[in-house]
């Protein structure tokens, strides 16, 4: 990320650009001063005047690279910089300038060509030398050639102390320990003696820091960084490894500490990187208004690019809060300043669009999938809106579109599998997450899909080895912990079932008491309730009072009431209730503990209670549902209508509401039960018994259609039980007999469709 103030880089390709150009265009004499002043967007405004009028004025297009780079618009600058290295003039300054935005974009390969270009002509060019060793040592392979390079320089200019930090970054790279420690210690002595600027003392203190961190030399580390932080407190790499050292120690406090004097030390105002990760941290320790006030107050300092990349921030946070409208309202701030200051990003435009969607606003995302002019933007969008309108055979056409323009897009494969599962067509589906798994393995849930789907088949084992594989190739995201703690329970080896949980909590993937309820849950599904019992006396109780606690207390009371020992948890649940006593989920949970007890008045005031305080609790909305159902199936059924959303990520919701659903039939509610099985299949399309319900209604009522056809083949796939199979057997016996009568087989029916 830019910084927008002078430093030696600026100072270096600003005098280059004096000394090649002839001075004489007051434009660009005008422009370096804005640039020198820090005023860049008045800059770029002006240069990208200056290029509509000759756009092969080489000076004016290196100026205009050199702004954009400041700017943050890294990807933006090569082109004009490109452009004027065709003139040999401006070869040398502007090659550099691209050379040091690729390794800047971690991109070292691409450095390494226009310095070869630049080297070709002027082969001691000290300063491409540096860069090119830098990129060499960067890519972790070419070490030879960094060394290589290194000691030309040394060759040329035996005093330069730059030189080290290529060379000890190449040994670093190789794993030769020893040495990278002498050249540090040899940089060490010169630094002493030639006293260079800040920036290289600060690179030579942090490095030095890191070496004893990789070494485990922790308490050496510790004092280093300190150091450093005390004599560069502003420097960013040397914040950014300090963070990543504490981090490490679980010293979150310290972390926030050295960025908020970062800041302090720096341009708050124009310093878009800090500000915002202090506010993420901030965030994650539940800190959110003084996350989202930092980054409000951000928004309205500085520059409309800083103002726009702070409003951006925002939105993002917004939306890990679940706050999407709010979300969509600062995006769509963040797109009108960057267009105010003359920048046009399709990719921003397809982002505001995206969140559209997800905010509900289906036109507002047409209305800018009309204007994108990028045609595969636009057929992602206009897929997600049909998707989101249930015309999924529309969808998938859309999809498939995108992704012949847009081949290596995981996205249009991710969710056309998405409605390819709604159409009950689970093969493609699973084919389809398996293609954008290949395409990227860390940006979509992809294995998890599969793996619920394997799942609901009966096929726990093929859930269970998938997802051991993708986690020996990427971190699993934390449903993929759930579901593989959850399995793990269920078919391993449980005398190490303690250290699994264990090592699924250190690697904070997701919050221990979530991985608490995942491995209940399993020894439930295992019928081994007396293990999930025998846990007990190795959790510390505080786990439970924890943000997610009353999900792993629900679990462990179905493992208790099994065994009839619901004695032995009640008092974990008297405990964590007292810590947060108003909050909905720990009296919903208090309420269901009662439920199991048989106390189903006290129960029901419970979950009205937590109603009351959390009008969406799923929990209490379904153990109302449930104590509801005898008196009033009406009531029942729309209570668990309202906790559908909670099924999409949580088999166990799905199972609860599926119950509900048959005993409101039970009840004599058909009609009412059929609306909830079918909107319980629309959220879950692998719904085996709300398939078979509403198969079965279709069948007494004569209707054999695909739709019937599709349900059938749902439950006997998801259900897996003799009533399913018949069912899948009388359906296609009723159509081979009919299959003369063509009316029947013409009326088809989404099982998103009402009965």
């Amino acid at each position: 990320m830019a910084l927008r103030r002078q430093n030696r880089w600026l100072v270096f390709l600003l005098t280059l650009a004096m000394l090649a150009g002839c001075g004489t265009d007051l434009s660009a004499d005008r422009a370096k001063t804005l640039i020198e002043s820090g005023q860049i967007d008045e800059a770029i405004e002006m240069l990208r005047e200056r290029i509509d009028q000759d756009p092969d004025d080489s000076e004016i297009q290196y100026l205009y690279g050199v702004a954009l780079g400041l700017a943050g618009q890294i990807s933006l600058a090569e082109w004009p910089l490109r452009k004027a290295m065709r003139d040999p003039e401006w070869t040398q300054s502007a090659g550099i300038l691209v050379a040091q935005n690729a390794i800047q974009s971690q991109n070292a390969e691409a450095a390494i060509p226009p310095l070869d270009e630049i080297l070709d002509r002027d082969p001691e060019n000290v300063a491409a030398l540096l860069l090119r060793a830098s990129a060499y040592a960067a890519t972790k392979v070419r070490i030879d050639e960094a060394i290589a390079d290194v000691e030309l320089i040394r060759e040329i200019d035996p005093e330069n102390v730059e030189s080290f930090r290529p060379e000890i970054l190449a040994y670093l790279a190789a794993a030769r320990s020893e040495e990278a420690q002498e050249a540090l210690e040899t940089m060490g002595a010169l630094i002493e003696e030639s006293r260079p600027d800040d920036e290289l003392h600060a690179w030579y203190c942090t490095t030095m820091a890191i070496f004893a961190q990789e070494s485990r030399e922790t308490a050496e580390a510790e004092e280093r960084f300190e150091t450093c932080l005390e004599e560069h407190p502003a420097n960013l790499s040397t914040v950014a490894a300090a963070l990543d050292f504490f981090d490490s120690q679980n010293r979150r406090q310290r972390s926030l500490e050295i960025l908020e004097r970062a800041i302090i030390e720096t341009n708050p105002e124009k310093f878009v990187g800090l500000r915002s990760n202090l506010a993420f941290r901030l965030a994650s320790m539940g800190r959110y208004e003084k996350s989202i006030e930092l980054l409000r107050s951000g928004a309205r300092a500085g520059s409309d690019l800083d103002a726009a990349k702070f409003a951006s921030d925002l939105a993002t946070l917004f939306d890990q809060l679940g706050r999407t409208e709010e979300a969509l309202e600062s995006y769509e701030d963040a797109l009108r300043l960057t267009r105010s200051a003359g920048y046009e990003n399709p990719l921003q435009d397809y982002s505001v669009a995206d969140l559209a969607i997800r905010a509900g606003d289906l036109e507002r995302a047409g209305e800018i999938a009309q204007s994108l002019t990028v045609p595969a933007f636009q057929e992602m969008i206009l897929a997600r809106v049909a998707q989101e309108q249930n015309h999924h055979e529309e969808a998938l056409r859309r999809y498939d579109e995108a992704a012949r323009l847009w081949p290596h897009n995981e996205y249009a494969r991710y969710h056309a599998a998405r409605s390819a599962e709604a159409l009950g067509e689970f093969d493609r589906a699973i084919e389809l997450y398996r293609h954008a798994m290949r395409i990227s393995r860390e940006t979509t849930n992809a294995a998890n899909r599969i793996a619920i789907l394997r799942i609901a088949e009966g096929d726990p084992v093929a859930a269970f080895e998938l997802l051991q594989i993708h986690r020996s190739r990427t971190p699993l995201d934390a449903q993929g912990e759930l579901l593989a703690m959850e399995l793990g329970a269920r078919l391993g080896d449980l005398a190490g079932l303690s250290n699994r949980i264990q090592q699924a909590i250190e690697r904070r993937s997701a919050p221990p008491p979530l991985v608490l309820a995942s491995a209940f849950r399993g020894l439930r599904m295992r019928d081994a309730p007396d293990r999930a019992l025998d846990l007990l006396p190795s959790i510390r109780p505080e786990v439970f009072a924890m943000t997610g606690g009353a999900s792993a207390l629900i679990e462990i009371a179905r493992n208790a009431a099994a065994l009839q020992q619901l004695d032995r948890v009640a008092p974990l649940f008297e405990a964590a209730a007292q810590t947060q006593p108003e909050a909905g989920e720990w009296i919903a949970a208090q309420g269901y503990l009662r439920e199991l007890q048989g106390r189903e008045k006290e129960a029901g005031e419970h979950y009205a209670r937590a109603l009351q305080t959390d009008s969406e609790q799923p929990e209490a909305l379904l153990g109302l549902a449930r104590i509801t159902i005898k008196d009033d199936p009406s009531e029942a059924a729309r209570l668990a209508q309202r906790a559908l959303a909670s099924a999409v990520q949580d088999a166990t919701r799905r199972e609860q509401i599926e119950e509900v659903g048959v005993r409101i039939q039970e009840a004599g509610q058909t009609r009412e039960a059929l609306e909830l099985f079918t909107a319980l299949l629309d959220q879950v399309p692998h719904s085996g018994k709300a398939a078979a319900a509403l198969a079965s209604h279709r069948m007494l009522r004569g209707d054999h259609s695909d739709g019937t056809l599709d349900l059938a083949r749902r439950a006997a796939r998801f259900f897996r039980s003799h009533e399913a199979v018949a069912l899948l057997e009388a359906v296609e016996a009723t159509r081979a007999s009919n299959a003369p009568d063509k009316q029947a087989r013409q009326t088809p029916a989404p099982a998103s469709q009402r009965d």
